[in-house]
């Protein structure tokens, strides 16, 4: 199946069942992470739900994990795949995790 297929189906599914958008970050998410989560939410071409949460923290924090040069190559590539399973292209992936912003 590909990957506008997957999209399709699970924006369709997310209409059909009524989830809500996945919101703010939770509270006690670092500042750094929440820069990240907003810039993943940004870079996703479909609009994240609540079920998405847990995975969207996750990311955030092995986001930063990498921007502070503080990785395993295993978490690398768990952020590669959990960028990859929020549809997001890998040219995205690769700004999201190595271009890191100027703020930090």
């Amino acid at each position: 199946m590909g990957r506008g297929r997957l999209m399709l189906l699970s924006q369709r599914a997310a209409s059909q069942w009524g989830l809500p958008p996945a919101g703010d970050p939770p509270a006690d998410l670092p500042a750094p992470a929440v820069q990240a989560w907003r810039e993943i939410v940004q870079a996703m071409p479909i609009t994240p739900l609540t079920s998405d949460r847990f995975w969207l923290e996750l990311t955030a924090r092995l986001v930063v994990q990498i921007r502070t040069r503080q990785f395993t190559r295993d978490e690398l590539r768990l952020a590669y795949r959990c960028l990859g399973d929020g549809f997001i292209a890998m040219r995205e992936r690769r700004r999201l995790l190595f271009d890191v912003p100027a703020a930090q």
